[in-house]
């Protein structure tokens, strides 16, 4: 706004209030389709008009969707599955872009609900992604590459000067990107893992942010205007992105202390149940700590799942980045690790290969043992219990012989790791035993605190 009341004719200073202040809550689209009804403001919608807000009607677009997504996600949580959740998609992004291409485009084009099939288009290669390896072969032939090559040189017709039919450039490039998204499972594809590509999708957003009031405010004219002003948006944007948005998402959870030691804290909601824990037992004596809480991800083993593959993945490049005096892997143990242990065993590989790798950057590292699984929802069933027969407690005990049992395997595979800097704690000696069972208590207060999933005391 200071540029524009340095640089614009007062003329457009009132437009540029409103728009201004539209774009503050994110209803830029929403004054778009009211002055496009509006003889005397339609003006102002125009390619070379001076309204420098006009840009935000996407973000405004994007920031609507935002705001009732997390709604349609809850409703979509009664589906029976993901079947008939991608099904649910699909009839709302089918009437999304039916209405796209009946009513009057200026409407349309800025309306959030005609937009919706391009988002929805998103949301269903999320929502298939756990299937989408049964679909897609794991290796990458060749022709394959090509394809993938030839959709993303496809993807840059969004620069082509020449104007192309809506009807079918839109959802073209839109369909196209939802296989970008769904082909980046696989990491053996060259172009789609390309640092050059990946670092222009890093930076488009603030290029995105900047563009369009630089071309407002210093309009071109001449070619020397021109060069002006992509070198302006080539300077604002790096500027912005490397002094600013890159380094705050590189922030992670983080605790502040007044100590040396760094510690980083790796595993899934089992970390993220423990990490205060962790937290509160250094006393403030580290200097920096953080977690990496992902559901699917295992610390040391990754299962057939994308998201424990990447989890890991993710994993190993915050503790390359963030080189911790020690490490904390806290997990629930899956059903691969619990089971019969083979020759060349790969849950075994999996713990060596990744130890082997965290142990270049860590001095120590500490691995929670084999953990018996509780009960499902077992803070519920205790107090359902103690409301109606609360001297009849012992059979919801944890049963020691099953649990033993259970993590027999889990517990040899820990055992057998090769990996001089690694201790595994057992959780277990808190255990105060009776006669028949045990109950899980606390060695000194004789208390036992559960969350109502598997995560225990």
């Amino acid at each position: 706004m200071i540029s524009i009341h340095l640089i614009q004719s007062d003329v457009w200073w009132p437009a540029n209030y409103r728009y201004s202040l539209a774009s503050l809550v994110f209803s830029t689209n929403q004054l778009i389709i009211h002055d496009s009804g509006d003889y005397f403001k339609e003006f102002l919608l125009d390619g070379s008009s001076r309204n420098s807000f006009l840009h935000c009607w996407s973000l405004s677009v994007e920031m609507q969707f935002y705001g009732i997504v997390p709604f349609i996600f809850a409703g979509m949580k009664f589906l029976p599955s993901n079947i008939w959740r991608i099904a649910a998609w699909s009839l709302i992004g089918t009437s999304s872009m039916i209405a796209f291409f009946i009513f009057t485009p200026t409407f349309t084009f800025n309306f959030m609900f005609t937009r919706l099939w391009q988002f929805v288009a998103g949301i269903i290669c999320f929502l298939i992604k756990e299937d989408v390896q049964k679909v897609i072969p794991k290796q990458v032939t060749t022709i394959r590459q090509h394809f993938d090559a030839l959709v993303v040189a496809a993807l840059f017709l969004i620069f082509n000067p020449i104007h192309l039919i809506d009807g079918l450039f839109r959802p073209t490039i839109t369909f196209l990107t939802a296989y970008t998204i769904l082909s980046e499972l696989h990491k053996d594809s060259k172009i789609l893992r390309s640092t050059s590509l990946a670092y222009l999708g890093d930076i488009s957003y603030i290029v995105y942010l900047v563009h369009w009031p630089v071309i407002t405010i210093y309009p071109w004219k001449t070619l020397h205007d021109l060069y002006f002003n992509l070198a302006m948006i080539a300077i604002l944007s790096l500027a912005i992105y490397h002094g600013f948005e890159s380094i705050l998402l590189k922030q992670k959870p983080s605790w502040p202390g007044n100590g040396q030691l760094k510690v980083l804290i790796l595993g899934n909601s089992y970390a993220l149940n423990q990490a205060a824990i962790v937290h509160q037992s250094f006393h403030g004596n580290y200097s920096s700590m953080q977690y990496v809480a992902i559901a699917g991800m295992f610390g040391i083993y990754e299962i057939d799942l994308p998201i424990s593959k990447t989890g890991i993945e993710v994993a190993r490049r915050v503790a390359s980045e963030f080189l911790p005096d020690v490490i904390f892997i806290i997990t629930r143990y899956f059903e691969q690790q619990k089971s019969r242990i083979e020759p060349n065993d790969d849950v075994i590989r999996q713990y060596n290969a990744n130890l082997e790798f965290y142990q270049k950057v860590a001095k120590k590292i500490y691995i929670m043992g084999a953990h018996p699984i509780y009960q499902l929802h077992a803070l519920n069933f205790y107090i359902e219990r103690l409301q109606r027969s609360p001297h009849d407690l012992d059979d919801l005990n944890l049963d020691k012989k099953t649990a033993d049992k259970e993590m027999m395997y889990a517990k040899q595979r820990l055992k057998d790791i090769q990996c001089p800097k690694c201790t595994v704690r057992n959780f277990l000696k808190v255990i105060q035993a009776t006669q028949k069972k045990n109950i899980y208590l606390q060695a000194k207060t004789q208390k036992s605190k559960f969350r109502s999933f598997h995560h225990g005391p």
